[in-house]
């Protein structure tokens, strides 16, 4: 039906892709992302429940200590994401296309529920009608509100900061393998 639809090259572009992803997956670290995950969520608990005196409570190193998931987390999904452009590039089958698909691929699964973020973040906030609130939304659309000192560009999101650091890092793996 899918090649009857688009064409027999979006079936085998589609099993490709499957095979790709099957190849590339790690389970065992996919895991570990979960677990890092789990940490950050753990490091922004005593946060979320308001409480203030984080050294009043039992185990309060461990949570403290827990902001390494965000580490782990990166490093994890820099390795897991970068796999199968290594295999390609292993197998000397690496093209540009591949590289554009990688961007496109993130920019489609990451951009539409970040903007939406972006956009309902700012639209009560008085100070984005000014003009360091234009600024400020083309730095945060754009992912460059880690750029700005925060006189000029404020977080409109507290978590935001990590979509910043990973369009980046996108941008940055494309264009280290396209190199």
């Amino acid at each position: 039906l899918r090649a009857a639809r688009f064409g027999a090259g979006a079936s085998l572009e589609h099993a490709d892709r499957k095979a790709e992803i099957a190849h590339s997956e790690i389970p065992v670290l996919t895991g570990l992302r979960g677990v890092a995950a789990l940490l950050v969520f753990v490091y922004h608990l005593p946060w979320l429940a308001g409480i203030r005196n984080l050294p009043s409570l039992p185990y309060a190193g461990w949570t403290a200590g827990a902001d390494a998931g965000v580490g782990l987390f990166f490093c994890l999904s820099a390795y897991l994401l970068s796999r199968p452009l290594w295999q390609m590039l292993l197998q000397r089958r690496l093209e540009d296309r591949h590289l554009e698909r990688f961007l496109l691929r993130r920019a489609v699964r990451i951009f539409p529920a970040y903007a939406v973020v972006v956009f309902w973040s700012l639209l009560p906030d008085d100070r984005t009608y000014t003009f360091w609130g234009i600024v400020n939304f083309i730095a945060h659309i754009f992912g460059l509100q880690t750029y700005y000192h925060q006189n000029f560009v404020w977080m409109i999101n507290n978590v935001l900061w990590t979509v910043s650091i990973e369009l980046q890092f996108y941008l940055f793996l494309a264009l280290a393998f396209w190199i």
